[in-house]
Formats: C-alpha cells, sequence, structure tokens
C-alpha cells in the first residue's frame, strides 16, 4: 500500500484495493476500470486507420492519468478537509485549453471534483491553485488559469452544479478573489493584479512594493490575465452580475494594450510587446525565443533573466493570443486577407511551435478569417508532423495530457474554444464516434459522410473528401458548418452529421457566422 498521510493509512489501502484478491483477479478488475473509462469514447474501429485508432485512444488513456485523486490524503491546511482533493495540477496553464474541455464531453462527475479542489484551495490558501504537485504548490505561468477551468465547467454544467456538489456563488467568490486581490506571493498563486488594474497592462519594470513575484512574462502575462478575465465575465454574464460583466468585458479586452502596430517583422505590421509603466513600449525582436531563435543563451521560462516579455514563447506566437476576440486580432493585423498570410507565414517559416500550448488554437485560425477549409489543411499537417504512434511522437512533453487532449480532439474533428460552449468544427480522421456521458444520460454520435482514409495524411491529395460541406444536427441543418454549441449537440445527445467533399474552394466559407468574438457581438448571452 502507498499513502502521503501515514504507514497506517498506507496498510488500509493496500487492504480496501488489493485485500485477499489473487494478482489474476487485481488485473482483471483493472482492465475492466480501463475498459469502463476508455470507452467513453467509441469508433468505428473497422474502417479508421489503424494508426489513427492507435493514436486516439493512447490519448485518451494519457489524459486518465491525471490529476491524481488523493482525497483522504491530505496535508497541512487540506488535513481533513470535507473536500475532493487532487494532487498533480500541473499546470493549469496547460490543461485548461484541451484537457478539461475534453473531460467535458463525457466525465462532469470527475470534473466537478476537481473544481470542487480548484474552490477547496480558494477556502484553504485564498487562492485557487495554479499548479501542486506532492502537496505542493508549483510556480504561476500565465496567472491564475485555474479560473478557465472553474468557468469553463460553469458554463457547461450550471444546470447540473447543484447535484454535481459545486455551488455556483462559492465559485464565483472564488474567481473574484483570483481577479480583484493581490496576493502577497503572485509566483504561486492568483495574480499580479494590482498593477494590472492601475495601467491596463502588467508593466515591464515595474516597482510594485505590495507583492512579490518574477518581474518577467509581461507581455504573456498581460494576455492569459485578460483570458482570465473572460472567464470571469462569463460567469458574472451567466449568475445575472451585469456590473461585474460589464468590468470584466473591459478588461478582457486589455490585450489591446500591448499592441504595438510599430513593430515589423519578415514584412509583418504589428505584434503583442511588453510595455513601461510610462506608456511607452519595450522592444522584443518577435523572433526572440521562438525556434528560429539562434541565441542559445537567451533565458525564455521562468528564470528571473528572462527580458523577452513572453512565457516559453516568442511574439510571433502570443501575438494570436485572443480566444475570446479573434475577430479585433484580424482587423488589427490589416483584415482577412493579411491575416491569413501572416497565419501561413507563421507555420510556413518555422514559429509554429506544436508542443506549446499558446500555439494550440493557431491551426483553426483561418476558421475566424472565414476560411475553414485552410484549417483543415492546417490540422492535417500539424498531426503528421509532430505526432505518432513511436516513442518519439509527441511533440516534448505531454503537460498533463495537454497534447493528448489537443491530438484527441484534432482526431475527433473538433477544437473547443476555453470558457465557451462553443466548438469548432474541423474534418474528423474518423469514420464515426460516439461520446458517452452517463451523468448526463445521453449519447452523441459523430457521422462523417463521404469519409476517405486517403485524406487522413499529412497532405490531403487532390480529389479526396476531406472538407466540410454541411453539417447537420439531429437532422436540423447547423446554421454555420463551422461551428456548433454543446448545448445544441453533446449537451442533449442523438446524431451529428458533418458531410465532406472535395471542392475545397467551394467548402472555404462558414456559410453562416463565424466563430464568435466579443468585438462583433459573440457571446452575448450565456445558454
Amino acid at each position: 500500500g502507498v499513502s502521503f498521510a501515514s504507514a497506517d493509512q498506507a496498510c488500509a489501502n493496500a487492504e480496501s484495493e488489493v485485500g485477499d484478491a489473487t494478482f489474476e483477479e487485481v488485473m482483471a478488475n483493472a482492465k475492466a476500470q480501463w475498459q469502463e473509462k476508455l470507452n467513453k469514447v467509441e469508433i468505428d474501429i473497422a474502417n479508421t486507420p489503424e494508426n489513427i485508432t492507435e493514436l486516439l485512444y493512447s490519448s485518451l488513456y494519457r489524459a486518465s492519468l491525471t490529476p491524481n485523486n488523493a482525497t483522504g490524503e491530505t496535508q497541512g491546511v487540506f488535513e481533513n478537509t470535507n473536500s475532493f482533493y487532487f494532487d498533480s495540477l500541473y499546470c493549469s496553464w496547460d490543461t485548461f485549453r484541451t484537457f478539461y474541455p475534453l473531460m467535458t464531453l463525457h466525465s462532469p462527475v470527475e470534473y466537478a471534483q476537481i473544481v470542487d479542489s480548484y474552490i477547496d484551495g480558494w477556502r484553504k490558501n485564498g487562492w485557487m491553485p495554479e499548479c501542486r504537485a506532492n502537496n505542493l504548490p508549483g510556480w504561476t505561468q500565465g496567472g491564475s488559469s485555474g479560473d478557465i477551468i472553474v468557468s469553463h465547467f460553469a458554463m457547461h454544467y450550471h444546470n447540473e452544479a447543484q447535484r454535481l456538489g459545486i455551488d455556483l456563488n462559492e465559485l464565483y467568490s472564488a474567481l473574484l478573489t483570483d481577479g480583484d486581490l493581490n496576493p502577497p506571493e503572485w509566483n504561486i498563486e492568483g495574480r499580479q493584479v494590482n498593477v494590472y488594474k492601475q495601467f491596463g497592462y502588467v508593466p515591464f519594470a515595474v516597482l510594485d512594493v505590495s507583492s512579490t513575484g518574477r518581474q518577467t512574462r509581461e507581455g504573456s502575462r498581460t494576455l492569459e490575465y485578460a483570458f482570465e478575465d473572460f472567464g470571469i465575465r462569463q460567469v458574472a454574464q451567466l449568475l445575472g452580475k451585469t456590473d461585474d460583466m460589464e468590468r470584466y468585458t473591459n478588461r478582457s479586452l486589455f490585450y489591446r494594450n500591448v499592441w504595438d502596430p510599430s513593430v515589423e517583422s519578415d514584412g509583418f505590421q504589428g505584434f503583442m510587446q511588453k510595455r513601461f509603466s510610462n506608456g511607452s513600449f519595450a522592444f522584443t525582436n518577435p523572433v526572440d525565443c521562438s525556434p528560429k531563435d539562434k541565441n542559445t543563451s537567451r533565458a525564455c521560462s521562468l528564470q528571473s533573466n528572462n527580458v523577452v516579455g513572453f512565457y516559453e514563447s516568442s511574439s510571433w506566437e502570443y501575438s494570436w493570443f485572443a480566444p475570446h476576440d479573434t475577430a479585433h486580432l484580424i482587423d488589427l493585423m490589416g483584415g482577412n486577407d493579411t491575416f491569413v498570410k501572416r497565419l501561413d507565414h507563421f507555420f510556413n517559416a518555422g514559429y509554429y511551435l506544436a508542443g506549446n500550448e499558446p500555439s494550440f488554437q493557431t491551426p483553426i485560425g483561418y476558421h475566424y478569417a472565414n476560411h475553414p477549409a485552410l484549417s483543415v489543411d492546417r490540422v492535417r499537417e500539424v498531426v503528421f508532423k509532430n505526432f505518432d504512434i513511436t516513442p518519439a511522437g509527441l511533440p516534448g512533453n505531454d503537460d498533463q495530457a495537454a497534447m493528448a487532449s489537443l491530438l484527441a480532439f484534432h482526431l475527433l474533428g473538433l477544437y473547443p474554444v476555453p470558457s465557451t460552449t462553443e466548438f469548432i468544427v474541423l474534418s474528423p480522421f474518423i469514420p464515426k464516434y460516439t461520446i458517452h456521458n452517463s451523468f448526463l444520460n445521453v449519447s452523441t454520435t459523430v457521422t462523417t459522410l463521404n469519409y476517405d482514409a486517403k485524406s487522413v495524411q499529412k497532405t490531403i491529395p487532390s480529389g479526396t473528401a476531406a472538407y466540410v460541406q454541411n453539417v447537420t444536427i439531429n437532422g436540423v441543418p447547423s446554421t454555420s458548418r463551422c461551428h456548433f454549441d454543446f448545448y445544441d449537440t453533446f449537451r442533449v445527445g442523438g446524431e451529428i452529421v458533418i458531410t465532406l467533399t472535395a471542392d475545397k474552394t467551394g467548402a472555404d466559407d462558414c456559410l453562416g457566422d463565424l466563430p464568435a468574438s466579443l468585438s462583433t457581438g459573440g457571446f452575448s448571452q450565456a445558454r
């Protein structure tokens, strides 16, 4: 037996988990539990390429390993807590983008337990955790990314929150603490929110005498703080907190305050930059800390001498990051045509870094410029250039299955927008799959009509059906072939039919609303 708490607890765990069972019985029980876990996503194995089946289920396996449910094994301030306790929260910045949105589809009970653990962190420590391993806090990376995780849960399961053991008002109080109160040390929890609110961005080289933290990553922290504010805005809207909703809507647009239109790189104008407290920008070459940066002595992560202004990333990469308002980013970059050219250049010139979370959404950025067929091409390329079924088949650290869940969404032909109920529609690599949600007692089957296994490769052959011609949801045509909503699909179950065509030009239009952005009236009401 193993225990974090005591030797007696370790012995008790051994008795409860194994007892008098034989090795064969333990193995059979473990196999049955894994079968139950992986059966939440069922695919048409017979007609799915073997490598895709292996990629999907190995990803779902890794997405089921963590975080570790250590309820009953707590120490310190969490000892004898009445809430669930999860360790190995590694890290919220890694997992909010795809890991928890995947869990949303099929495991709301486990998701709610993790949300309870986040809220309990606020109860016990004053702020929700950002990272945690071996009962110790880790370093914050982008800010209070747990805000996105709990707000994503609220947006999808507010109707069931009480049954799932979550008090939405308490969840909202935890969010407001992250958004409004500066912790003594924002290295390990919360954000440097005092100066962020004062200036409308996190200033470079600011004198902050009220709290402690590494004065780095000012550009990326501003962008992440703004998106975290959007998550709070979403829950404020959900709960009818109109004043807070307006305040956090405005704050979610602070990302615009670090856009410097004067910076040029590779013929493209305007990039995110860190900024002094006097309002002037502190220039960073957008190439710095990108895969094309040849300066091996440059600090790009959490080091105290990271002066680039971005975390594990470049301005080339982070300048795409406003998932809640991409339409305005397109305007800043010069309109749809320039946006598409710039996005093409980002990939073709080698700035894209598949193993880095800020790049997760960039392959589907073409949807926002009304070129969904280009997103299909790019996702195929990204998958087959960066993932395979060999021991080297991941683009770096799996980051608590952040990479695994991203790959799973790519293979399923979807991409989630965090803190919203919107899914971007792509081209599935699988002819048919069903997602089971036993808590909601619904199953949703996605059928890919005109599926052609020849399309499932890095470059889609000409004349091969791979592009989305239309989408129907329970027999009703979708209002856009670029996106749909959780409440119309996986919340109620039924059948989604994605019809593919070889006519790339004809499919390169949403034929309806583009994916939502705040600046174009998106996210105007909660579902």
